[in-house]
C-alpha cells in the first residue's frame, strides 16, 4: 500500500509561490489532529483580540471523520477576510467559499483568540497552511491535490483510510448522500455557439457574452443561474462562481456575465437554475486578474457586489472618524516600503528587491518606493507600515494587503492601507545567478510586488503572475501586465478616496505623462482607449470615434456599419450586413434568417410555414385557428384541445367477485376537483362530482372485463377509458392425510 501512496501523492508542489517539494500525505496525516470531509456551511471574518490580523472562520459541516473526534461541525480558520469596512487579502492562501466541499487535515490553533467569536477553544487550522485542504469537485468526482493534479475520490479515501487504520466514523449521512456519494447531473441540453470576447480581464467588470441555447431561466424556485470560471489560484482545478450581481442578463439563448477576479484562462461552466450543468468546449484567455473586494451593504450575500480597490496618495488610521491620525506609510502619492533590519543586511536581497520595484514603478507609473530607514518590526500585522522581511511562511513568499472602505450612497469605495511582503527565510534563494536547485528571488519579488500593485494570479506558466513557480530561473517580464497596470493607475490617480485621502500620484521615475492628450480629443492618454482619434471626430466615454469601433466584431467599423449587431462569424458586405438565406432581408432584421431558396416571404423575411402568429407551436400554413390564446393546448391543426393530467383519474378494484355471485366492486376518483365528471361502467352512467366527493364505489359486479370511461361535463370531445378485469378467487382445496398412528 505504501507503494500506491507514493505513486498517488509524491507530487511536486510549485503553485502559488509555494515551496517546491513532494506532498508527503503520511506526514500531513500524522501531524493532523483531525481529518474529515465536509462542506462549508457558513463563514465569518473576525479581528484577533489585538486587532492586528483578520481571520476567516469556516463552519464546516462534517460528513465523515477519518481521524479525531466525530464532531458535527469543525471551525477551520484561515488568514484574510472582511470585517465591516476593513479587510485583508493574503496571497497565497486557501479560499473556501460557502458550499465548498472537500477533505480537511487540521490541527488546533495556538495563541490566537478572535474578537466576538464564541468557539475559540474549537478553532482549527490547515496543516502547513496550504496543504491541508483537498477540494472535491462533485461534477467530476475528483479530489484536487497540490499543483495541477487530481485523483479520484475513491483512491483518495482509500489512501487516508489506510493511513488511519481505523474505520471511518459517519457523522452526517445527508451530506455524504447529497455531496460525496452523488453523481452530479451534467446536461446535454445546453449548446454554446459563440463566446465573445475570447480574451478578457478578470475583476475589471468586463462582460463576457455567451450565445447558444438551453440556458433556461436565470431564477427558478429561489435558485439562480451561475457561470463558473477556472480558479487561477489552483491552476484551474477549482472554480470561481459568478455572483448574482455579476449577471448582466440571462435568457435561454444568451448570457452576459462580468468575469470575477481570480478567474483564469480555460473553459468555463454554466449551471442552470435547475442545478444542471454544462462545461464549455470553448476556452477564454484571461491575461491578468485585478484584485477586488466582495461586499454587500445590507449584509445579504445575494446582494454581494465586487468592488475595485484603489491606491491612495495619503493615509489615515481611520477614514470614518472626525479626528484621524495621519500615517506615513503613504506620503505625497506614494506607498513607502520599509525594510526589516535583517532583510536590509542581505545586500543581494535588498538590491534584487529594489531592482524589481523600480522595474514595476518606473515602467507603469504606479508609485511605490523604499525609504532609507529600517525597522525591527517583523510581523505582517496591520500597523500602517509596509514591511519587507524574511520570516516563517509555508510558501516562497506571502503578500498581506490590508484595505479599508467607506460608503458613498449605494456604492462602497475601497483603498489599500498597508502592504507587507514576507519572504521565506528557509529557502535557498538565487540572486545574481540561479541554479536549478534554487529559487529565483528576483522573479518571486516581482511576483509579490505584482500582488501589492493589485494583480491576482494567472494561468500561464510563461508569465510572471502565473499561479505556479518551480526551481531555477523564473519569469521576470512585466510586459504582459502593462495594460493592466494602466487600468489600475488610471482609476488610482483620478480618485480622492471618500473625499478624505489624496489621489495616487504617478511615480517620478516614470516617463508617463498623465496630462498628455495625443489626439487632442479632451481625454488624456491614460484614460483614452483610442489615443489616435482623428481631430474633430465625436468620441465615446473611452475616447474612441465610431471609425475606431467595431461593436459586433464583423470587420466593419461602426461609422459605416448599417447592421451593428451582426452575429459573430457571419459573412458581411461592405455595410456590415449579412443575409444568410439570400432572401433580400438582412439578418439583423430578418425574423427567419434560414428561409429555403425560392420561398415566398413577407416583410419580416419569413415564409408562411416559418411563422406561428399565435405561438401555439403550429405554423401558420397548417394552423386553422391562428388566434389561439397563449398557453392553450392545441391539436395538429392549431385548435384548442381539452387535456387532463394522465394521472387525473384513479381506478381500483376493491373486491373481486366470488364464484357464482355478483359481489365485486370498483372504486373510481378524480384528482382535479374543479370540473364535473361522469363515469360509465357496464353501460351505466354515474355522477362523479362534488356531491360524491369526486369518488365513488360501484358495487354488485360479477366476473368479467369492464370498460371504465370518464367524460367531463361541457367537454363533448373528451373521453378517457380504462379496462378493468374482475376475477374470481381460486376454489378452496382441502388435503387430508393419515399418519402412521392413524391420526388424521
Amino acid at each position: 500500500m505504501k507503494k500506491v501512496l507514493i505513486l498517488l501523492f509524491s507530487i511536486g508542489i510549485c503553485y502559488a509561490q509555494q515551496i517546491d517539494k513532494p506532498l508527503d500525505l503520511p506526514s500531513t496525516f500524522e501531524q493532523s489532529a483531525a481529518v474529515f470531509n465536509g462542506v462549508v456551511a457558513a463563514k465569518n471574518s473576525y479581528w484577533d483580540v489585538d486587532r492586528k490580523m483578520i481571520y476567516t472562520v469556516h463552519k464546516v459541516q462534517v460528513s465523515t471523520s477519518f481521524k479525531g473526534d466525530a464532531e458535527k461541525f469543525r471551525y477551520v480558520m484561515t488568514k484574510g477576510g472582511t470585517v465591516g469596512l476593513e479587510g485583508l487579502i493574503v496571497k497565497p492562501s486557501v479560499r473556501l467559499a460557502k458550499n465548498t466541499s472537500g477533505y480537511f487535515m487540521v490541527k488546533e490553533v495556538e495563541n490566537i483568540t478572535l474578537e466576538g467569536f464564541s468557539h475559540n477553544d474549537q478553532l482549527m487550522e490547515l496543516i502547513q497552511g496550504l496543504d491541508g485542504f483537498f477540494d472535491y469537485d462533485i461534477q467530476t468526482d475528483r479530489v484536487q491535490l497540490p499543483g495541477s493534479h487530481q485523483t479520484s475520490k475513491r483512491k483518495f479515501e482509500r489512501a487516508i483510510k489506510n493511513l488511519s487504520k481505523k474505520k471511518p466514523k459517519s457523522v452526517d449521512v445527508s451530506i455524504e448522500t447529497e455531496i460525496f456519494s452523488q453523481s452530479f447531473f451534467v446536461t446535454n441540453g445546453i449548446q454554446i455557439t459563440n463566446v465573445s470576447p475570447t480574451t478578457i480581464v478578470a475583476g475589471n467588470a468586463e462582460v463576457l457574452t455567451i450565445a447558444g441555447n438551453g440556458f433556461g431561466e436565470f431564477e427558478l424556485n429561489n435558485s439562480f443561474g451561475v457561470v463558473s470560471f477556472r480558479d487561477a489560484d489552483t491552476g484551474g482545478l477549482g472554480w470561481i462562481e459568478s455572483l448574482k450581481t455579476h449577471i448582466v442578463s440571462w435568457t435561454d439563448t444568451e448570457i452576459k456575465v462580468k468575469v470575477p477576479s481570480n478567474s483564469g484562462s480555460g473553459s468555463f461552466r454554466i449551471t442552470r437554475s435547475d442545478n444542471t450543468s454544462y462545461q464549455s468546449t470553448q476556452t477564454i484567455t484571461i491575461p491578468f486578474s485585478v484584485s477586488t473586494v466582495i461586499y454587500s451593504i445590507d449584509g445579504s450575500s445575494s446582494n454581494d457586489v465586487e468592488y475595485p480597490i484603489f491606491h491612495a496618495g495619503s493615509m489615515q488610521d481611520d477614514v470614518t472618524t472626525e479626528n484621524p491620525i495621519n500615517q506615513d506609510n503613504v506620503i505625497d502619492g506614494a506607498y513607502r516600503f520599509v525594510l526589516n533590519t535583517t532583510f536590509s543586511k542581505n545586500e543581494s536581497a535588498k538590491e534584487s528587491f529594489d531592482t524589481a520595484l523600480r522595474d514595476w514603478v518606473c515602467t507603469t507609473g504606479l508609485n511605490f518606493e523604499i525609504i532609507e530607514e529600517t525597522t525591527e518590526i517583523e510581523s505582517s500585522a496591520l500597523d500602517f507600515m509596509n514591511i519587507v522581511n524574511f520570516g516563517s511562511t509555508n510558501a516562497l513568499a506571502v503578500t498581506y494587503s490590508y484595505y479599508t472602505g467607506c460608503i458613498d450612497g449605494d456604492v462602497v469605495n475601497w483603498t489599500w492601507t498597508d502592504v507587507d511582503i514576507i519572504f521565506n527565510d528557509t529557502i535557498d534563494w538565487g540572486y545574481e545567478t540561479v541554479s536549478n536547485s534554487q529559487y529565483d528571488f528576483s522573479s518571486t519579488a516581482k511576483h509579490e510586488l505584482g500582488h501589492a500593485l493589485g494583480f491576482g494570479h494567472t494561468i500561464d506558466e510563461e508569465t510572471l503572475m502565473h499561479y505556479a513557480v518551480g526551481g531555477g530561473v523564473g519569469p521576470v517580464s512585466i510586459t504582459p501586465y502593462l495594460s493592466g497596470a494602466e487600468i489600475i493607475l488610471a482609476r488610482d490617480i483620478s480618485t480622492s478616496f471618500c473625499g478624505v485621502l489624496d489621489p495616487h500620484v504617478v511615480s517620478e521615475c516614470s516617463s508617463l505623462d498623465p496630462t498628455l492628450d495625443s489626439d487632442g480629443d479632451g481625454l488624456t492618454d491614460i484614460f483614452d482607449d483610442c489615443p489616435n482619434t482623428t481631430l474633430g471626430d465625436s468620441i465615446d466615454v473611452n475616447g474612441c470615434g465610431l471609425s475606431q469601433l467595431d461593436s459586433d466584431e464583423d470587420g466593419v467599423s461602426d461609422d459605416v456599419d448599417l447592421c451593428d449587431n451582426t452575429p459573430a462569424g457571419a459573412v458581411v458586405d461592405a455595410s456590415g450586413c449579412a443575409d444568410t438565406d439570400v432572401d433580400g432581408i438582412y439578418d439583423n432584421v430578418d425574423l427567419c434568417p434560414d428561409t429555403p431558396d425560392g420561398a415566398e416571404i413577407d416583410s419580416d423575411g419569413c415564409a408562411e410555414f416559418q411563422k406561428d402568429s399565435d405561438g401555439d407551436g403550429v405554423s401558420d400554413d397548417f394552423d386553422l385557428c391562428n388566434a389561439t390564446p397563449e398557453n392553450t393546448d392545441v391539436d395538429a391543426y392549431g385548435c384548442s384541445t381539452f387535456l387532463l393530467a394522465p394521472d387525473n383519474f384513479n381506478v381500483v378494484v376493491t373486491s373481486n367477485s366470488c364464484i357464482d355471485t355478483n359481489d365485486g366492486s370498483i372504486y373510481v376518483s378524480a384528482n382535479n376537483q374543479s370540473l364535473q365528471y361522469q363515469v360509465e361502467i357496464n353501460g351505466s352512467q354515474h355522477g362523479l362530482n362534488s356531491n360524491y366527493g369526486f369518488s365513488k364505489t360501484i358495487d354488485n359486479l360479477g366476473i368479467g372485463v369492464y370498460p371504465v370511461c370518464f367524460s367531463v361535463i361541457g367537454q363533448t370531445d373528451f373521453q378517457q377509458c380504462f379496462t378493468v378485469v374482475l376475477s374470481q378467487p381460486d376454489p378452496l382445496s382441502v388435503l387430508a392425510a393419515l399418519s402412521n398412528s392413524g391420526e388424521q
